[in-house]
């Protein structure tokens, strides 16, 4: 656990060292791996359904996001957008038809990151000043956070809690 001090300054770290490998990283050429059928475990079903169907689902998801950015129209609707989590762009970026449109995607990403990291530097300054509220720092902490590694579970409103799941 660390203050608010160090939780803005670690998550601009963390967005600023993305920003520096997103270009070498953008060049590597992921490689693909393949389970091995033999290596399937014995058990009828290993994974929970729901899990296995989530997968599929986000498969599902990705390539719809690669078919809508070959259209001009949505193309202008994702750059008025929030954008997408690192691993999003890792996974659609590979994918992408033309480099035009994965330049596209990438800078809006960099764009959106240093955003980010700007608001993180100025609650850095509203810190040391002494004016800062707990809301503004969470309000550009989590953000930071779900850019760096998708929101799934990071946020508490991503999913109904099993609480609210199970009340009458």
């Amino acid at each position: 656990m660390v203050g608010p001090t160090e939780g803005l300054r670690i998550y601009r770290g963390l967005l600023e060292g993305v920003l520096k490998n997103l270009s070498a990283e953008e060049q590597s050429t992921p490689t693909e791996v393949r389970p091995d059928p033999a290596s399937a475990p014995s058990a009828p079903q290993r994974y929970c359904p729901i899990c296995e169907d989530l997968k599929l689902l986000h498969d599902l998801l990705v390539e719809v996001m690669i078919a809508a950015l070959a259209h001009e129209e949505f193309q202008l609707h994702y750059c008025r957008a929030a954008g997408i989590c690192l691993p999003h762009l890792q996974a659609l970026l590979p994918r992408l038809p033309g480099a035009f449109i994965a330049e596209m995607v990438a800078k809006h990403f960099r764009s959106q990151l240093s955003l980010l990291s700007k608001e993180l530097s100025r609650q850095l300054g509203k810190l040391a000043e002494r004016t800062h509220t707990w809301k503004d720092i969470e309000s550009v902490c989590l953000p930071a956070v779900e850019r760096l590694v998708g929101a799934r579970g990071i946020s508490p409103t991503a999913y109904p809690s099993v609480s609210t799941l199970l009340s009458p």
